[in-house]
């Protein structure tokens, strides 16, 4: 069976469920931003580690923890879980009450990423190994991975699999050598690095992209893409990219010279190098459902500032910072919800499957309306407004299954299609 009958076989597997009154959503509860505090090498310290967490939907925030630590380096929000890590230990906070719920040693800590049941954890300098794996309720130790022996920047999962960035730096910081390390998460099992070389210098951040990894190197300026499916590797140089924000779609919002820009993976090119006109850029995030960069910048001596900002690149609020704000994240919600006072019917769409746009049957009657596009587990990637005589564009959205929903006089009008 060829891969497209697959995908039209499973689209009416899913038929049943799209008509039923049963409709998961994922909802934006509010932004959480970690602040360091002052950097002080000796007691009285002036200050801690901070979390505050902020309302996209009214604008308030609330300090909800003080952590007697001197920096934090990571957060990782999972299913209304946050994981800090904060310089000498792992805490774990329920986002729902701000109560912490557990908390491990663990020094120096650089980078967490959770994978079902497991917590992956990865560590900033010193010695021996440097990555891990924990049992996530209890915050215990379960494997160590050896063959992992340098700093680690970031942690991409894709199934059972971790690709781990890390990096060899010389004493004199002149030269760096970017790996990804390979790990099977249920075994512990060790199964490669893929050595990158001097174009892997400064390899700081991994996102996962279809059946690739894709890899920024923010010191040599190269973009990877690692093939999971056949391991072949491609490197390109793309001038003045540092790091990397968010992946949506086929676009990667990424860290340029002045700010934040856009690159699209699809055709291999440039698309915006200015979108967000901002420098110092410390920490920085996207939220796919209201289409806002959070950011936060700091030089960590002068000044110290947040902002939030469209795809215009406007700043429409100010991002509450304490000092060092050096971690950010989004703590998503996907909730399940029965309508059973709406009516449902099948909207139709055409062509389907389609590469670039799709036309809606009996457009006229949902225009001004808004149609939202979710993936197959109900998160709402975009919504917007059905204009008369324009299709819905979807040539940003990877391959695959998606769902398009339209609300009208008390029925859910919804379909599902294939973008090629």
């Amino acid at each position: 069976m060829s891969n497209f009958n697959k995908i039209k076989t499973l689209a009416c597997a899913a038929f049943v469920t799209l008509s039923s009154s049963v409709f998961a959503q994922t909802t934006t509860k509010q932004i959480i931003i970690a602040n360091g505090g002052k950097y002080e090498y000796m007691p009285p310290f002036e200050d801690y580690l901070t979390l505050t967490s902020y309302n996209p939907a009214n604008g308030q925030s609330n300090t909800f923890a003080t952590i007697q630590t001197q920096s934090v380096q990571d957060v990782e929000i999972n299913n209304g879980e946050l994981f800090v890590a904060a310089q000498d230990s792992i805490v774990r906070y329920n986002l729902d009450n701000y109560q912490v719920t557990g908390k491990a040693a663990f020094s120096p800590v650089r980078k967490l990423r959770v994978a079902g049941d497991r917590l992956l954890v990865g560590k900033y300098y010193g010695g021996g190994a440097f990555f891990f794996i924990y049992d996530k309720a209890t915050l215990q130790p379960l494997d160590t991975i050896s063959q992992i022996t340098n700093e680690v920047r970031d942690i991409a999962v894709v199934g059972d699999t971790a690709y781990v960035a890390h990096n060899l730096v010389s004493s004199a910081y002149a030269d760096s050598v970017g790996y990804i390390g390979v790990v099977k998460i249920s075994t512990g099992e060790f199964i490669q690095n893929i050595d990158l070389g001097a174009h892997g210098a400064g390899l700081s951040r991994l996102f996962v992209y279809g059946k690739k990894v894709i890899g920024i190197a923010g010191k040599s300026h190269f973009l990877h893409q690692y093939s999971t499916a056949n391991g072949s590797l491609t490197s390109d140089s793309i001038g003045v990219l540092s790091g990397g924000t968010a992946l949506v779609g086929n676009t990667l919002y990424a860290n340029f010279s002045r700010g934040i820009g856009s690159y699209n993976i699809a055709n291999q090119t440039i698309t915006d190098t200015v979108i967000v006109d901002t420098l110092e850029i410390v920490a920085s995030t996207f939220d796919v459902n209201g289409s806002r960069f959070y950011v936060t910048q700091t030089d960590f001596f002068s000044f110290v500032t947040g902002g939030v900002y469209n795809l215009t690149g406007a700043k429409v609020a100010t991002l509450p910072v304490g000092k060092s704000p050096e971690a950010i994240g989004i703590d998503y919600r996907t909730s399940v919800s029965v309508r059973n006072n709406l009516k449902n019917k099948n909207l139709t769409v055409y062509p389907n499957p389609s590469s670039k746009a799709i036309w809606i049957d009996g457009q006229v009657d949902f225009e001004g309306l808004q149609v939202s596009i979710s993936d197959m587990t109900g998160r709402v990637l975009r919504t917007e407004t059905v204009a008369a005589n324009t299709p819905v564009s979807i040539e940003q959205l990877p391959q695959g299954m998606y769902i398009m929903e339209i609300e009208h006089n008390n029925t859910i009008f919804r379909t599902k299609f294939i973008k090629q």
